[in-house]
Order: C-alpha cells, then sequence, then structure tokens
C-alpha cells in the first residue's frame, strides 16, 4: 500500500498564499472522489471543498447535514456525512483517501512539502 497524504505533508503556507488567509484555523485534507477518484482539497476548519487546483475560487461549502458536494469530474453528488466520516478515517471510507503518489501526480501537487519524498521499499 502506498503511504497516504497526511497533514504534515501538506504545504500550508504556499496553500494559504494561493487560497488566502481563511481565517488563521486553517485543517486542510486531501480527498478523493470514491466515484472516479478526482482529488480536492478540503478546509475542515469551515467545511469548505477546494474542488479545482488551478480555479481556487471553484469552492463548495458543505456545513449542514444533507449538503452535497458535486465532483468536478464525474458531476456525482459528494454527500457531507460522507465527507466528514472521510475525514474522521472512518471504516468504508478508505477509497476517499490519497496516496502521496498520486497528489504528486495530479494538478495539486504544488502543495505537498518539498521534503515529503516518497518512501523507498528496500
Amino acid at each position: 500500500m502506498q503511504p497516504l497524504v497526511t497533514e504534515a505533508n501538506i504545504d500550508y503556507t504556499e496553500v494559504i498564499r494561493r487560497i488566502g488567509d481563511s481565517g488563521g484555523n486553517e485543517y486542510f485534507y486531501f480527498l478523493r472522489c470514491p466515484n472516479c477518484s478526482f482529488i480536492f482539497l478540503i478546509d475542515s476548519e469551515v467545511d469548505t471543498a477546494f474542488m479545482d487546483a488551478s480555479e481556487l475560487l471553484c469552492q463548495v461549502s458543505f456545513c449542514h447535514v444533507g449538503d452535497t458536494v458535486a465532483c468536478l469530474r464525474c458531476k456525482q453528488p459528494l454527500a457531507a456525512e460522507q465527507i466528514w466520516s472521510a475525514l474522521r478515517g472512518e471504516t468504508g471510507t478508505e477509497l476517499w483517501h490519497v496516496s502521496r503518489e498520486a497528489l504528486r501526480a495530479s494538478a495539486w501537487s504544488w502543495a505537498i512539502k518539498e521534503n515529503s519524498r516518497p518512501e523507498s521499499h528496500g
């Protein structure tokens, strides 16, 4: 299994520089659509999804039970409750998690820390 992106792997300085200050208590996580594997960024402090790495104004709030976020690629609705479960790492949400390799290969590669090197398999 490939190492997953953790909060420690995310370049907070670069993310905040690109999206702007959202209040000072940012908690960023990467998730992927369980239907098509499209990667997106979450700020869990304000329950906001940043769906497009090159257009960070493309934001969707999911603050309330019943809110949904549409995947930018496959257009499938992602329920707030599912997103919150994935953020908590609950059983059954494995398809939501992002490997470091997948993040490096995505449009979000700018958001991973330079010193967050792939683990060697020796």
